[in-house]
């Protein structure tokens, strides 16, 4: 019994750390989204030849 409530609390602790590093880079990704929107507004064809 105190095998499945340690491999419970470790399933937790690495959804929580999943998580929060989820949160952080959606808030991470919402500024260089807009700097990629920018970017790509200037200069079309090379972001493709980028990407591609």
């Amino acid at each position: 019994m105190a095998t499945l409530y340690g491999l419970l609390a470790t399933l937790f602790g690495i959804i929580n750390v999943l998580f929060a590093v989820g949160i952080f880079g959606m808030l991470m990704g919402i500024p260089s989204f807009f700097v990629i929107k920018k970017f790509k507004g200037m200069k079309e064809e090379d972001v493709q030849k980028f990407i591609a």
